[in-house]
């Protein structure tokens, strides 16, 4: 799942600032919901055997199924692999991370962990939550924990954002 340093001719890049969200449909159908203060770079024309699209923030994924050509995300903490499924990621600059799924399944791939690879099944969440230098560690822990998404009066927490609501 490495993702390519060159920088793609037809790459694009949509950002949000605070308090805004964006919709952008790609190339392939998938569509991204992105909230505020997060950006997503992708390749315009998706030429090649695999969709990779990088991610800073939050985002809400429904990937358009394509059995020959997976669908990746880069973030700082994870790479995750999709062939066609609804989902949320969170990946915020504090190294928190989470990618809770709705429906399908993704197989996620952490970046500089021992435990590495972990595959999700619709109603599971995966967080990562970097300690940094905290007393009996060597500089970088994390803790990695797989839990059910949070569902109150039928609102799913981790996409309510999608709808502007806010769960508690």
């Amino acid at each position: 799942l490495k993702q390519k340093d060159a920088v793609l001719p037809n790459s694009n890049e949509t950002a949000t600032t605070r308090g805004s969200k964006s919709t952008v449909k790609l190339p392939d159908g998938t569509i991204v919901m992105l909230n505020a203060n997060s950006s997503l770079k992708y390749d315009e024309i998706f030429k090649t055997d695999k969709r990779e699209v990088t991610l800073r923030g939050e985002a809400y994924f429904d990937v358009a199924h394509d059995s020959r050509r997976p669908f990746i995300i880069h973030t700082p903490t994870a790479d995750i692999k999709v062939l066609g499924t609804v989902f949320n990621v969170r990946s915020l600059k504090n190294g928190y991370f989470e990618t809770a799924l709705i429906k399908g399944s993704v197989s996620v791939f952490l970046k500089n962990q021992a435990q590495g690879n972990f595959v999700l099944s619709p109603g599971q969440k995966l967080m990562v939550q970097n300690r940094h230098d905290k007393p009996g560690t060597r500089g970088k822990a994390s803790v990695v924990k797989i839990d059910s998404i949070t569902v109150i009066d039928s609102l799913i927490a981790e996409t309510s954002w999608t709808r502007d609501h806010l769960v508690f």
